[in-house]
């Protein structure tokens, strides 16, 4: 189980009559003595957000309700509809109804939670999908999801020292997002992901029971079968520094594949 997220099945176009306003944290009580006071619940700064989504499908319409049914009660992440930042929501409570419906439309009051993801600046653009896996080797940033993305130490995610062979992880569906210097050799070796490397660059190998996906640096390059990950993943195979790995626990659009093998993440 990863950190839920908005479906990536169902647009989040917004309409322009979409409004957002600071959400008011005042508590006011009444002492013994004296006018009534005022206090913040919070110091955080807690945004509502009116959407109006528009354009659904029926079959997107479905897809919503089936996530909706999973995760009401959940805080998700998502691009923010406003700044388009990666941000964490909450759909309003103590609505009369969750969400409405009017033709191919639905509105819904999203709550904006305080402060930032730690992990948003890891997230490509026109993607809103949070990683699974964090091996940010220069920045010394490691993490892993196990029902939320949290920091933990290197060695729980490599099995050799060169920090090259990634151990444990292996899902069915997924993307990989590497970012490597002076590489002379070949990406996951051995492997349907293979691809041969030069110089510095970024590569994305996006992957599913049917079908795998290899960009570099901004261009598809390959396709092919569906990709089954070996026991133990070697990322590089010859030399350069493999500076950062990224995982994402879903085969990410062609649009969010080919940004992030570009310009990595944003």
């Amino acid at each position: 189980m990863s950190e839920a997220y908005w479906p990536t099945a169902v647009p989040s176009r917004i309409l322009s009559s979409t409004t957002a306003g600071r959400q008011d944290d005042r508590a006011s009580f009444q002492p013994e003595i004296g006018p009534a006071k005022m206090r913040p619940r919070s110091t955080g700064r807690t945004m509502q957000i009116s959407v109006t989504f528009d354009r659904w499908t029926a079959a997107q319409l479905a897809s919503f309700e089936d996530w909706y049914d999973a995760n009401q009660s959940a805080r998700f992440h998502m691009r923010d509809p406003i700044t388009g930042a990666p941000a964490r929501f909450q759909i309003a409570a103590g609505e009369e109804q969750a969400y409405q419906l009017a033709g191919r439309q639905v509105s819904m009051n999203l709550v904006r939670m305080p402060g930032s993801p730690w992990w948003g600046g890891y997230v490509p653009r026109c993607s809103h999908v949070p990683p699974l896996m964090v091996a940010d080797y220069a920045g010394e940033v490691f993490a892993l999801d196990t029902g939320s993305l949290r920091r933990v130490a290197e060695e729980d995610l490599v099995n050799e020292a060169d920090n090259l062979v990634l151990g444990a992880w292996r899902p069915a569906v997924g993307t990989w997002a590497v970012r490597f210097t002076g590489a002379a050799g070949d990406l996951f070796p051995g492997t349907l992901g293979e691809l041969p490397v030069a110089g510095d660059g970024r590569a994305v190998v996006a992957f599913d029971g049917s079908a795998t996906r290899l960009y570099l640096d901004g261009q598809p390059v390959a396709s092919g079968a569906g990709w089954v990950l070996p026991a133990e993943l070697q990322v590089l195979d010859g030399t350069g520094t493999v500076s950062e790995v990224l995982l994402f626990p879903e085969a990410l659009s062609d649009a969010a594949c080919i940004r992030a093998s570009q310009e990595g993440a944003a």
